[in-house]
Protein backbone atom coordinates (compact mmCIF):
# COMPACT_ATOMS: atom_id res chain seq x y z
CA UNK A 1 0.00 0.00 0.00
CA UNK A 2 1.30 3.25 -0.82
CA UNK A 3 2.03 5.91 1.99
CA UNK A 4 -0.06 8.47 0.39
CA UNK A 5 -3.33 5.68 0.10
CA UNK A 6 -2.64 5.29 3.93
CA UNK A 7 -2.61 8.29 4.69
CA UNK A 8 -5.41 9.06 3.28
CA UNK A 9 -6.97 5.96 4.56
CA UNK A 10 -6.25 7.19 8.02
CA UNK A 11 -7.96 10.68 7.77
CA UNK A 12 -11.19 8.54 6.15
CA UNK A 13 -11.94 6.68 8.63
CA UNK A 14 -10.41 9.20 11.74
CA UNK A 15 -13.14 11.37 10.36
CA UNK A 16 -15.86 9.05 10.79
CA UNK A 17 -14.50 7.95 14.25
CA UNK A 18 -15.11 11.30 15.21
CA UNK A 19 -18.25 11.96 13.69
CA UNK A 20 -19.46 8.41 15.68
CA UNK A 21 -17.61 9.76 19.04
CA UNK A 22 -19.83 13.01 18.45
CA UNK A 23 -23.36 11.43 17.67
CA UNK A 24 -22.54 9.12 20.86
CA UNK A 25 -22.16 11.93 23.26
CA UNK A 26 -25.15 14.31 21.32
CA UNK A 27 -27.70 11.31 21.58
CA UNK A 28 -28.17 11.31 25.68
CA UNK A 29 -28.72 15.30 25.42
CA UNK A 30 -30.87 15.29 22.31
CA UNK A 31 -33.22 12.91 24.26
CA UNK A 32 -32.86 14.83 27.93
CA UNK A 33 -34.13 18.32 25.80
CA UNK A 34 -36.00 17.02 22.97
CA UNK A 35 -37.75 14.12 24.85
CA UNK A 36 -38.35 10.54 23.05
CA UNK A 37 -41.07 11.44 20.53
CA UNK A 38 -39.48 14.78 19.32
CA UNK A 39 -36.39 12.98 19.12
CA UNK A 40 -37.97 9.99 16.87
CA UNK A 41 -39.34 12.82 14.52
CA UNK A 42 -35.66 14.36 14.39
CA UNK A 43 -34.31 10.83 13.75
CA UNK A 44 -36.77 10.06 10.84
CA UNK A 45 -35.71 13.62 9.37
CA UNK A 46 -32.45 12.59 9.68
CA UNK A 47 -33.19 9.48 7.90
CA UNK A 48 -35.11 11.15 5.03
CA UNK A 49 -31.95 13.74 4.46
CA UNK A 50 -30.08 10.29 3.99
CA UNK A 51 -32.12 8.87 1.92
CA UNK A 52 -32.14 12.24 -0.34
CA UNK A 53 -28.78 11.01 -0.71
CA UNK A 54 -30.06 8.50 -3.13
CA UNK A 55 -31.49 10.86 -5.84
CA UNK A 56 -27.71 12.28 -6.37
CA UNK A 57 -28.30 8.81 -8.83
CA UNK A 58 -24.47 8.07 -8.40
CA UNK A 59 -23.76 11.30 -9.97
CA UNK A 60 -21.25 12.04 -6.81
CA UNK A 61 -19.81 8.83 -7.31
CA UNK A 62 -19.31 9.02 -10.86
CA UNK A 63 -17.79 12.77 -10.15
CA UNK A 64 -15.30 10.98 -7.93
CA UNK A 65 -14.17 8.59 -10.72
CA UNK A 66 -13.73 10.91 -13.12
CA UNK A 67 -12.13 13.87 -11.89
CA UNK A 68 -9.58 11.48 -9.97
CA UNK A 69 -9.27 9.77 -14.19
CA UNK A 70 -9.15 13.00 -16.04
CA UNK A 71 -6.60 15.16 -13.99
CA UNK A 72 -4.74 11.30 -14.21
CA UNK A 73 -5.04 11.99 -17.82
CA UNK A 74 -3.79 15.12 -18.25
CA UNK A 75 -7.01 17.14 -18.95
CA UNK A 76 -6.92 20.50 -17.81
CA UNK A 77 -8.20 21.88 -14.51
CA UNK A 78 -10.43 24.40 -16.41
CA UNK A 79 -12.28 21.45 -18.55
CA UNK A 80 -12.47 19.37 -15.08
CA UNK A 81 -14.49 21.92 -13.32
CA UNK A 82 -16.44 23.03 -15.59
CA UNK A 83 -18.01 19.17 -15.69
CA UNK A 84 -17.93 19.82 -11.96
CA UNK A 85 -19.87 22.52 -12.18
CA UNK A 86 -22.61 20.94 -14.79
CA UNK A 87 -22.88 17.82 -12.29
CA UNK A 88 -23.67 20.09 -9.41
CA UNK A 89 -25.78 22.32 -11.23
CA UNK A 90 -27.48 18.58 -12.05
CA UNK A 91 -27.76 17.69 -8.06
CA UNK A 92 -28.88 20.63 -7.48
CA UNK A 93 -32.09 20.46 -9.80
CA UNK A 94 -32.57 17.42 -8.56
CA UNK A 95 -32.42 18.51 -4.50
CA UNK A 96 -35.17 21.65 -5.72
CA UNK A 97 -37.43 18.82 -7.09
CA UNK A 98 -36.92 16.62 -4.05
CA UNK A 99 -37.72 20.00 -2.03
CA UNK A 100 -40.54 20.36 -3.71
CA UNK A 101 -41.93 16.86 -3.16
CA UNK A 102 -41.44 16.95 0.68
CA UNK A 103 -42.99 20.63 0.58
CA UNK A 104 -45.93 19.20 -0.61
CA UNK A 105 -46.11 15.62 0.90
CA UNK A 106 -44.99 16.58 4.48
CA UNK A 107 -49.00 16.79 5.91
CA UNK A 108 -49.56 13.61 4.87
CA UNK A 109 -46.63 12.20 6.03
CA UNK A 110 -47.16 13.67 9.84
CA UNK A 111 -50.78 12.60 9.29
CA UNK A 112 -50.85 9.49 7.94
CA UNK A 113 -47.38 7.87 7.71
CA UNK A 114 -46.45 9.25 11.70
CA UNK A 115 -50.45 9.62 13.06
CA UNK A 116 -49.72 12.78 14.83
CA UNK A 117 -51.95 15.32 15.51
CA UNK A 118 -52.13 18.92 17.35
CA UNK A 119 -48.52 20.88 18.62
CA UNK A 120 -46.45 17.47 17.82
CA UNK A 121 -47.74 17.47 14.10
CA UNK A 122 -47.91 21.68 13.45
CA UNK A 123 -44.36 21.41 14.77
CA UNK A 124 -43.25 18.29 12.57
CA UNK A 125 -45.20 19.60 9.05
CA UNK A 126 -42.85 22.61 9.82
CA UNK A 127 -39.59 20.93 10.93
CA UNK A 128 -39.87 18.50 7.61
CA UNK A 129 -40.53 21.81 5.68
CA UNK A 130 -37.60 23.09 7.24
CA UNK A 131 -35.70 20.22 6.46
CA UNK A 132 -36.93 20.39 2.70
CA UNK A 133 -35.23 23.53 2.10
CA UNK A 134 -32.11 21.92 2.79
CA UNK A 135 -31.86 19.25 0.61
CA UNK A 136 -30.80 21.01 -2.80
CA UNK A 137 -28.06 22.10 -0.65
CA UNK A 138 -26.83 18.52 0.98
CA UNK A 139 -26.82 17.26 -2.58
CA UNK A 140 -24.92 19.31 -4.38
CA UNK A 141 -22.64 18.91 -1.18
CA UNK A 142 -22.24 15.42 -2.45
CA UNK A 143 -20.96 16.28 -5.78
CA UNK A 144 -18.68 19.10 -3.91
CA UNK A 145 -17.26 16.15 -1.44
CA UNK A 146 -17.41 13.85 -4.43
CA UNK A 147 -15.24 16.19 -6.15
CA UNK A 148 -12.73 16.35 -3.11
CA UNK A 149 -12.44 12.63 -3.55
CA UNK A 150 -11.43 12.46 -6.96
CA UNK A 151 -9.50 15.75 -5.98
CA UNK A 152 -7.98 13.22 -2.78
CA UNK A 153 -8.50 15.73 -0.53
CA UNK A 154 -9.02 13.53 2.20
CA UNK A 155 -7.99 15.38 5.27
CA UNK A 156 -10.18 18.07 4.19
CA UNK A 157 -13.38 15.90 3.83
CA UNK A 158 -12.53 14.50 7.38
CA UNK A 159 -11.85 17.97 9.02
CA UNK A 160 -16.01 18.58 8.19
CA UNK A 161 -18.29 19.27 10.52
CA UNK A 162 -20.02 16.51 11.55
CA UNK A 163 -23.70 16.29 10.24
Amino acid sequence: MSRKVAHNALWNVGGQVVSLGVGLVALPILLHALGAARLGVFTLALGLIGFSGLFDLGLSRALTQTVSSSLGQGRSRARVAALVWRVIGLLAGFGVLWLVALWWAAPFLVDRLFSLSGEMARETIFGLRALALSIPFALTATGAMGTLEGLQQFRLLSLRMPI
